[in-house]
């Protein structure tokens, strides 16, 4: 008997576990939010920044979500938003990063001391607790005077400051100027 109890254990032992029929091993939503907005608030209880989309997918196994037209928009006091859209995108562990791809566009206005910002990349990788935006993907900036290339890019939308690797760019004297 304990040669048939033992034999039962090791067998138990070995084998590998069985894959359960719950689903837990499969990338289906658990949740579906259509017209989907998040905000991100301060400890002043001011809202830092926003996303919206036309739809999000969570995913329990990951903890991501997948969003269809979204909007990322920074906000700072005393400083235009910026404003970052995307036919698709994607909210990785909750909110610590937001990747918009598919084309993304960002804009912010002009101020009294900078020209409005007009950028374009194929993707970008958003970190909101860093204000910090990047792209590796390349990226074309555009402005009233010309435009700029670059095969990378990190925008810090607190200070404003936007720093490129291997850029290129043309200068156009606006029209009307003196030399």
């Amino acid at each position: 008997m304990s040669l048939v109890t033992l034999t039962f254990w090791l067998n138990q032992f070995v084998q590998t576990p069985s894959a359960r029929a719950d689903g837990n091993q499969r990338h289906d939503p658990d949740l579906i939010v259509e017209n989907f907005t998040a905000q991100a608030l301060g400890p002043a209880g001011d809202v830092q920044y926003t996303v919206k989309a036309d739809k999000m997918s969570h995913f329990p196994d990951d903890d991501s979500s997948l969003l269809e037209i979204v909007v990322f928009t920074a906000l700072h006091p005393n400083l235009p938003p910026i404003i970052a859209q995307a036919p698709r995108g994607r909210l990785i562990a909750g909110a610590d990063e937001v990747i918009m791809e598919g084309g993304v566009l960002v804009s912010s206005e002009k101020t009294e001391t900078q020209q409005p910002l007009k950028l374009s990349t194929p993707a970008l990788s958003i970190f909101p607790d860093k204000n910090i935006a990047r792209s590796t993907e390349g990226v074309r900036l555009d402005s009233p005077t010309g435009h700029l290339t670059a095969s990378t890019m990190e925008l810090n939308s607190f200070t404003r400051s936007v720093r490129l690797e291997r850029a290129r760019g043309i200068y156009q004297q606006p029209q009307g100027s003196q030399r």
